[in-house]
């Protein structure tokens, strides 16, 4: 299935875009029953991490926290993986068994695009006040499927969402220069070298 997935995937979008930017999720449900396997593929263009959901997996629901702890990427992409458990009144049906089932769901990050793009997801009106801290280097080997291949990247952009809806604001871009590795900010016209190379491209 999976073969066939990518050849007719791959035939209707050879193009640059694609060549770029695709990532693949494979998504797994086993029936408790008869220990039947299936799989279904998805096409992505980007990793969204989910910060509230990934937050209360960490440390339980926040609001009832005194203290809003700080995330780490590393922590959002370790719990990217997820792993559903469906028992009871919301077992699910399985075409070989002739009847509901408790089943086990698994979704993973098959393999990933040469260039990366992941978006942290505040929620509706970036309502999810958090601060997530990251790398210039990161390395995403022990969390996909297929471990020979090297995922390792390193940090060229940031974009920065300032306001309370996505289709307002205002957007802010801080980008790696190719060959000097410095970091500029891109505000609207103007365009300016940071002064703080160590941490500027973090602000907001």
């Amino acid at each position: 299935m999976f073969t066939s997935f990518i050849k007719e995937y791959s035939s209707k979008n050879n193009n640059i875009i694609t060549k770029t930017f695709f990532s693949l999720l494979e998504n797994e449900s086993i029936c408790n029953g008869c220990n039947t396997h299936k799989f279904n593929y998805q096409i992505t263009f980007s990793l969204e991490m989910p910060l509230e959901t990934i937050y209360n997996k960490i440390y339980g629901n926040q609001s009832i926290l005194q203290e809003k702890k700080k995330l780490n990427l590393i922590e959002c992409i370790s719990n990217y993986n997820e792993t559903s458990y469906f028992t009871g009144e919301n077992a699910m049906y399985c075409n070989y068994c002739k009847r509901q089932e408790n089943s086990t769901y698994y979704k993973r990050m098959h393999s990933l695009s040469p260039i990366l793009i992941i978006i942290l997801n505040r929620g509706k009106a970036n309502q999810f006040d958090c601060d997530v801290d990251f790398q210039e280097k990161l390395n995403f080997q022990r969390y996909i499927l297929n471990p020979n291949i090297n995922y390792s990247y390193n940090l060229i952009g940031v974009v920065t969402h300032f306001g309370t809806s996505d289709m307002g604001g205002h957007f802010i871009a801080y980008c790696r220069h190719r060959i000097t590795k410095e970091w500029y900010c891109y505000n609207d016209a103007t365009v300016s070298k940071l002064t703080d190379q160590k941490n500027g491209y973090k602000n907001g």
